[in-house]
């Protein structure tokens, strides 16, 4: 496995609305305002992604992520040339970039709505995975501003995975979860068979279910996956109920007992 170069930037949303973009370390912007035309411009690209998959077209979902890649990219990148001088980095020392895109806020209660959220930050590396053949950095999205930290040891000794697909029947289209559970086995096999990592899987996809899981047993990861919507609330995930249709949920739906949480989720509206 690749050594990381690890890199922070921050997205703290103000009270007017707009975006304050902040590398934790240089090179890279500091306050650099991002105005709301600018995020609605954002808003409309990923959207345009999110029709593209839904018509399942596949010229016009690269196109649309490509231009999507792009823009996130000029927006990190900057004058200061940040994040490409972090790649070119991490390539000269065949490390590998792993950066953490933190969405923040002084309104904790805001986070569930912020504008990070719905930006795709896993199309980020896609132009340049296309031009390298490659992809040059992985990225996550964090809610809230905790900082790196250096790898500790699980009381557990190992990670303990908890999977929840739904897809109901009244919101199209049909997601493949048997095809995605089977890639998250096969990713995490290596783990498990040094008796490091184990995967639960929950059935069913109801918010019910969830909490039933979580009250039987402590996890360190719970990766949901589904259909999402962004509501005037701020985004909602697309569960089942107990008839197997649409509930919407908060993603702000969580166990004290859980140290992190994946939700994977397209954009259905």
């Amino acid at each position: 496995m690749a050594a990381l170069l690890p890199a922070m930037v921050d997205l703290q949303l103000d009270s007017g609305g707009d975006l304050i973009l902040s590398w934790t370390e240089v090179p890279g912007a500091r306050n650099k305002i991002l105005r709301r035309d600018e995020i609605e411009r954002l808003l409309r690209l990923a959207d345009a992604v999110s029709r593209a998959e839904s018509a399942g077209q596949s010229a016009a979902i690269v196109s649309t992520r490509t231009a999507l890649s792009a823009a996130l990219f000029e927006l990190l990148d900057g004058p200061e040339r940040a994040l490409a001088q972090r790649m070119a980095r991490a390539e000269a020392e065949r490390r590998r970039l792993d950066l953490v895109v933190r969405a923040r806020s002084d309104d904790r209660g805001a986070l569930r709505a912020h504008p990070a959220t719905w930006m795709r930050w896993e199309l980020l590396p896609f132009a340049e995975t296309r031009r390298r053949g490659a992809p040059p950095l992985t990225v996550v999205l964090q809610l809230g501003p905790q900082d790196l930290a250096a790898p500790r040891v699980l009381d557990s000794g190992g990670l303990r995975i908890l999977f929840m697909a739904f897809s109901p029947h009244d919101a199209p289209p049909e997601l493949d979860f048997e095809r995605e559970e089977e890639e998250l086995l096969a990713a995490i096999a290596p783990l498990a068979e040094r008796r490091r990592a184990r995967l639960r899987v929950v059935e069913e996809g109801t918010l019910e279910d969830l909490r039933a899981a979580l009250l039987v047993e402590r996890f360190d990861v719970v990766h949901l996956s589904g259909h999402g919507v962004l509501t005037h609330d701020g985004p909602r995930l697309v569960m089942e109920d107990a008839f197997g249709g649409k509930r919407l949920v908060s993603p702000a739906v969580r166990s004290s007992s859980t140290r992190w949480s994946a939700r994977r989720s397209c954009r259905s509206s």
